[in-house]
């Protein structure tokens, strides 16, 4: 009865053993350790969903410390996203042993490529550069899109990664400027000219003086130097 006992938790250690590696549905397999680190590289790519080439990974030892024949690599279930170091399981033909690994993750972000002040705007002082995930704010700006028509809001410093609460709409008009005003009422609209009584952001409302009558509106800032007054639903 023992010996079935044995031979029964030999079975369930091999199906513990082969089971992630079926439901993962590729074949993690090399013939020797020389392709070690070239599949361990491959594995973190396809379960971390980034290129191969976002990947840096050094193997920092083996269980046993020599491999031989042909040696297939059990997925996880879960791996460090921005990197750091991992072991992952292998099946020796039939034996257990492990990987121990070191792997860095690199992502594009926005970087400053020199010191600018508060309130200044990003367009030329920008540009992408290729950082390694795990010394990089969770939420930094990885596209020169997400810094369009943006400007600074406090001074910042060349090679500082930006991201979203360092950073805000560029003031279209500023006090004193000239703007067209455009007036809308049903299917009817009407441009004049106005000069702003205040700066404003997309989306802001400023106070505008008419420059044809003595009038003064709050007209909402919709581009640079272009305010709109919408006659519908003013309250």
């Amino acid at each position: 009865m023992m010996r079935g006992f044995r031979e029964l938790a030999r079975t369930i250690g091999l199906l513990a053993l082969f089971v992630p590696l079926m439901a993962c549905g590729r074949d993690w397999k090399i013939q020797g350790k020389d392709a070690l680190q070239g599949l361990v590289q491959n594995y973190l790519a396809y379960e971390l969903q980034i290129p191969v080439a976002n990947l840096s990974v050094n193997i920092l030892r083996t269980y046993p410390s020599e491999l031989k024949g042909p040696i297939v690599l059990i997925p996880m279930t879960s791996l460090p996203k921005r990197g750091g170091i991992t072991t992952l399981p292998l099946n020796l033909s039939g034996a257990r042993g492990y990987v121990t690994a070191q792997f860095d993750v690199f992502s594009s972000v926005v970087v400053l490529k020199e010191p600018v002040t508060a309130h200044e705007s990003l367009e030329g002082h920008v540009a992408l550069e290729r950082r390694n995930t795990r010394f990089l704010p969770w939420d930094a700006l990885k596209s020169l899109d997400a810094v369009k028509n943006k400007e600074t809001r406090f001074q910042l410093n060349d090679g500082e990664v930006l991201v979203p609460r360092e950073i805000m709409e560029v003031q279209l008009i500023h006090t004193g400027d000239l703007c067209a005003v455009l007036v809308e009422k049903g299917l009817v609209e009407i441009r004049t000219q106005g000069q702003a009584l205040g700066s404003g952001r997309a989306g802001d409302f400023i106070p505008v003086r008419l420059l044809d009558s003595p009038k003064t509106i709050h007209a909402k800032v919709a581009d640079r130097g272009l305010v709109e007054l919408d006659m519908e639903n003013l309250p």
